[in-house]
C-alpha cells in the first residue's frame, strides 16, 4: 500500500533528486539518489513513481491552495455590506489620490531642487573661467624647446617621457641631451 508523501517529505525528495542530478562530485550524487531511494521504499514506491507521485502530490497541494485562496478571497468580499464595498472602494480612492498628490508635490519640489543645484554649478563654473582667463599670462614669448628641456633635466627629477611631453623634444634628444649634460651636473654635485 502507497502513503502520500507529506510536504516535507515531498521537498526532500526533491532536494535530493536534485542534489543527484546537478552535483559536480560523483560521491555526492551516489549518496543523494541512495538517500531518494531510502526515502522512496519507506512509503513502498520505485525512485521513478516516487517521483512522478511526489510531483504530482506538489501540484495537488499547490492548487487545494490557490483555490482555497481564492474562496477566502470570495467569501470575504461576499460577506461585506454593499455600503461597506462602496466606503472601502472611495475611501482607497481618496487616500491613493492623497498620496499622488503628495508624491506629485515632492517631485516638484526635487525638480526646483535639481534646477536650483544645476544654477549654482554654472555659477560657479563660470566664475573659474572668468578668473582662469583673468589671470592668464599675456605675453606670447616662450622658450625654445631644448633650453626648456635643459632646465627642467637639471633642475627636477622628472622622467624624461615626462619632459619630452611638457617640452615637445622627441625622447631619444632627451637621452642625448642628458648625456651631454653629465659632466655638467657632476661637477654641481661635487661642489654641492
Amino acid at each position: 500500500m502507497t502513503e502520500s508523501f507529506t510536504p516535507d517529505e515531498r521537498g526532500r525528495l526533491h532536494k535530493l533528486l536534485v542534489l543527484a542530478k546537478e552535483s559536480p562530485y560523483p560521491g555526492e550524487r551516489r549518496a543523494a539518489l541512495a538517500a531518494a531511494e531510502r526515502l522512496a521504499a519507506r512509503k513502498g514506491l520505485s525512485l521513478e513513481d516516487a517521483a512522478s507521485f511526489a510531483a504530482h502530490d506538489a501540484e495537488m497541494a499547490a492548487e487545494r491552495a490557490e483555490r482555497e485562496e481564492q474562496r477566502r478571497r470570495e467569501s470575504y468580499w461576499q460577506k461585506r455590506s454593499e455600503e461597506d464595498a462602496e466606503f472601502a472602494r472611495r475611501f482607497h480612492q481618496a487616500y491613493h489620490a492623497h498620496d499622488s498628490q503628495a508624491a506629485a508635490a515632492s517631485r516638484a519640489r526635487q525638480r526646483a531642487q535639481w534646477a536650483e543645484e544645476d544654477a549654482e554649478r554654472k555659477a560657479a563654473r563660470e566664475a573659474r573661467e572668468t578668473r582662469a582667463r583673468s589671470f592668464r599670462r599675456r605675453s606670447h614669448r616662450r622658450i625654445p624647446p631644448i633650453e626648456h628641456a635643459k632646465t627642467l633635466i637639471r633642475e627636477t627629477n622628472l622622467p624624461l617621457s615626462e619632459v619630452s611631453r611638457i617640452t615637445g623634444v622627441e625622447l631619444n634628444d632627451l637621452i642625448a641631451l642628458k648625456l651631454k649634460l653629465r659632466p655638467v651636473m657632476t661637477e654641481r654635485s661635487r661642489a654641492g
